[in-house]
């Protein structure tokens, strides 16, 4: 039940981000699948391509706020919004632009998350991000560690 409304949530709308859309669209399409398999409509937002968090953390405010707008813009009222990438508790380091503007603080955050995945014994990462993956995946692949990395989507989906 949606508590504002008081009736049963029946339709989402799916915003699949421009990283989530350009590298990782299986995730997109298996948070698709996950939300269809609990008998919801989902419908994808498909007028926004970015919602201007990248152009905001690198203080373009102008350009996010009109990014953000364009987002906002192609929501309704009332549906709920998901966004299969989300930014996480402790940085890997990609942070978008942050890995390329400071590419030695980036390398030693990531550093400090492979070595982490390594001491887990782990064989697949599971994350939310799809920056967060492509960072640790590539960490993991220079490292020469066998290790997957997956969205928790495509996870979901495949049970």
């Amino acid at each position: 039940m949606s508590p504002r409304y008081g009736t049963a949530m029946t339709e989402v709308r799916l915003f699949g981000t421009c990283l989530a859309e350009e590298f990782y669209p299986s995730a997109v399409d298996a948070a698709a699948q996950v939300l269809r398999g609990l008998k919801l409509k989902v419908r994808p937002i498909r007028r926004a391509f970015c919602c201007g968090q990248a152009a905001f953390n690198e203080g373009m405010r102008e350009q996010a706020t009109e990014l953000a707008r364009r987002f906002l813009g192609a929501c309704e009222p009332g549906k709920p919004v998901v966004v299969p990438s989300g930014s996480c508790q402790e940085c890997c380091g990609f942070g978008g632009m942050f890995s390329v503007k400071f590419p030695h603080i980036s390398g030693g955050m990531l550093a400090d998350k492979v070595a982490s995945v390594r001491e887990s014994g782990a064989d697949t990462v599971v994350a939310n991000d799809c920056g967060c993956l492509m960072q640790i995946g590539g960490g993991l692949s220079r490292a020469g560690l066998d290790i997957e990395t997956r969205h928790l989507a495509e996870v979901l989906a495949s049970r």
